[in-house]
């Protein structure tokens, strides 16, 4: 969470995380995989794993984060 405007950011990424909710949910039933990464996770090596497992999951992935 950001440290300066705090009531601002946190309306903002909710409307952000209703309206990806509401995409994915599309996208899903229209037969897509989607996997949600943030910026912020790009720094972490963590991401790197879930995008292999993502990429090699023939399933179709659930679209949430982890």
């Amino acid at each position: 969470m950001p440290k300066t405007n705090v009531e601002y950011w946190t309306a903002k990424i909710g409307r952000n995380r209703a309206r990806d909710a509401e995409h994915l949910k599309v996208l899903r039933s229209d037969g897509w995989r989607a996997l949600v990464l943030w910026e912020c996770e790009l720094r972490r090596p963590r991401y790197e794993r879930r995008l292999v497992r993502f990429l090699e999951n023939e399933n179709p992935a659930r679209g949430e984060r982890e």
